[in-house]
């Protein structure tokens, strides 16, 4: 599956520890405090601020690739992981907003083939939208043992949770679902017949002048796209590990 990325994006290397106060609400002590984050390896991004359409602060920081010292700047784009949740909500609902879609239809009206049948003629586009659908996360055992390059559309993604149970019933409670956004994608290209990438790209981004924008696959060599990392929180920096996809 591709990933998302945006040219400027402030993304902290790592979770977010209690050791790392709230920022500050004045400019220069704001200044101070990213500075200092990135001193410490804890920040490794892009910052802007503006106030009226007027820049007051940018810069960037940190590095784009940790192993050639590459470092970020203005115009490094970041990959956005489930930040790009909010643009497959839109997607969805400006097909609601054109009645080719309704928040009260089933999975099962809207994807006949759905690998579990009972559970589709109970979930609805709203429970989808907002977490409440009882499907969980796609990420997993079967997930890390599945080589990234079969991952390249979002059909692909169905084997992995063809076996998955409902972990309550639809509209019952919250919580938060990663299997319930690729159902998303699935239905927004059954509905409109073109790859939710195609959709995002010409619906989304192009009308918005995100023109630096776009998903990518994770083989695919893009210019000015920064390493995604990840680390346990104990270690240093230096041993984060990344790749391309985030």
């Amino acid at each position: 599956m591709a990933g998302t990325a945006v040219a400027m994006l402030m993304l902290p290397l790592g979770r977010a520890e209690a050791s790392i106060p709230a920022a500050p609400s004045d400019l220069q002590g704001f200044r101070a405090f990213v500075h200092d984050l990135a001193a410490r390896g804890r920040f490794s991004g892009a910052v802007l601020i503006a106030k009226n359409g007027r820049i007051l602060f940018q810069q960037a920081f940190g590095y784009a690739d940790r192993s050639f010292q590459a470092p970020n700047d203005l115009e490094t784009r970041f990959n956005l992981g489930s930040m790009g949740k909010m643009f497959t909500a839109v997607a969805i609902m400006q097909l609601v907003e054109q009645g080719r879609l309704s928040l009260d239809q089933t999975v099962a009206e809207l994807l006949p083939d759905y690998p579990d049948a009972a559970a589709a003629h109970k979930i609805r586009l709203t429970h989808l939208l907002s977490h409440t659908s009882g499907l969980g996360n796609i990420f997993g055992p079967r997930y890390d043992a599945t080589p990234k390059d079969h991952l390249d559309k979002l059909s692909d993604y169905l084997p992995l949770i063809a076996e998955q149970q409902l972990m309550f019933e639809p509209g019952e409670r919250w919580s938060y679902s990663n299997t319930g956004f690729l159902v998303l994608g699935l239905i927004l290209e059954k509905v409109t017949g073109q790859s939710y990438f195609t959709y995002v790209r010409d619906k989304i981004y192009k009308p918005a002048g995100m023109d630096r924008t776009d998903s990518y696959r994770p083989y695919e060599v893009v210019p000015d796209l920064a390493l995604g990392y990840t680390r346990p929180p104990s270690a240093p920096a230096a041993s984060a590990s990344g790749s391309p996809s985030g």
